[in-house]
């Protein structure tokens, strides 16, 4: 079953440590608010739109590196 990581990727955008980490490691200017966060998102991701993850295999991979980075970020302490 294809993984739905557009609904990953808009559930981990309303997580509070998740917005953080845009903060600290990506930019992400203050406040931190669900426009800002999915516009971040979106532009680091390189889509118009979360939908394109589940339909782009490049824009998946980027979501994957981009998980990959916030787990190794919290692992950290952060």
């Amino acid at each position: 079953e294809p993984k739905d990581y557009a609904a990953e990727c808009a559930m981990k955008c309303a997580e509070p440590a998740f917005r953080v980490f845009l903060s600290e490691c990506h930019g992400l200017e203050r406040p931190l608010t669900d426009q800002r966060v999915a516009q971040r998102a979106r532009g680091l991701l390189g889509v118009t739109s979360r939908a394109n993850l589940n339909n782009n295999d490049k824009a998946a991979e980027r979501w994957k590196a981009l998980r990959g980075e916030f787990d190794a970020w919290r692992r950290a302490g952060r």
